[in-house]
């Protein structure tokens, strides 16, 4: 247990390096050249050197707003103050804001009532499945649901990538540096949820958590 929680700390840390050294960093360090171009255009041509400036305004908010959604997936505040779908509403939206990325988010009805340790389990399994998307799907559509079915939580998460081989992947982990697939299930298992991973090469993928919650209360209240 405790290996395992060091080990998904240390692949935080490792994908919040990789967001921003492959988003942020790499804009600032555009903007970095961005600007000293327009300082050499200051005197030569002034109009260009405006055109340029507009440029790199742009380039410096788009930075600014990918930092924010790398800090937001590290410790979402909305999780903790308003629950699990205030917190995926929310980042879905930075998502859309920051990328651009053709991302859905249904989120259901779930507060604060809702266990802190099965809330943000849950968050980052989604959160990683969304990341995977994000990575190898070329900008497809991605769409996140999360509903409450009797007495579990299911949340799936479908996108319309190239797809991949399931088994092949998981059969050449010790080949790979990046663990996606065994930190979600790894940390369904610390919530007794159970994750199914459905890919075909061409056809996306679709991951699906299911999470058994206490029933809901006589007088209708929900989880």
């Amino acid at each position: 247990e405790q290996d395992r929680i060091i080990q998904g700390d240390n692949e935080m840390r490792q994908k919040l390096a990789r967001d921003l050294h492959d988003g942020p960093t790499q804009k600032v360090a555009g903007l970095v050249m961005q600007l000293e171009y327009i300082k050499r255009l200051l005197e030569s041509n002034p109009a260009e050197a405006k055109q340029e400036l507009d440029k790199a305004s742009t380039t410096a908010q788009q930075a600014a707003k990918e930092i924010r959604t790398a800090l937001f997936t590290l410790r979402p505040l909305a999780l903790e103050s308003k629950g699990l779908s205030a917190a995926l509403e929310q980042y879905g939206e930075r998502l859309r804001e920051a990328e651009g990325l053709p991302i859905q988010v249904s989120p259901g009805e779930f507060g604060t009532e809702l266990d802190r340790n099965v809330a943000s389990t849950v968050f980052a399994i989604i959160e990683e499945a969304v990341g995977n998307a994000r990575k190898h799907g070329n900008n497809a559509p991605i769409f996140v649901s999360l509903q409450r079915k009797e007495n579990s939580l299911i949340a799936v998460i479908q996108d319309q990538g190239p797809g991949f081989d399931v088994e092949q992947v998981e059969a050449t982990y010790d080949k790979r540096t990046s663990l996606g697939l065994q930190n979600m299930r790894e940390r369904a298992r610390l919530i007794d949820g159970n994750l199914s991973i459905v890919s075909v090469p061409g056809q996306g993928t679709r991951v699906t958590l299911a999470v058994a919650l206490p029933p809901i209360k006589s007088s209708g209240a929900r989880l």
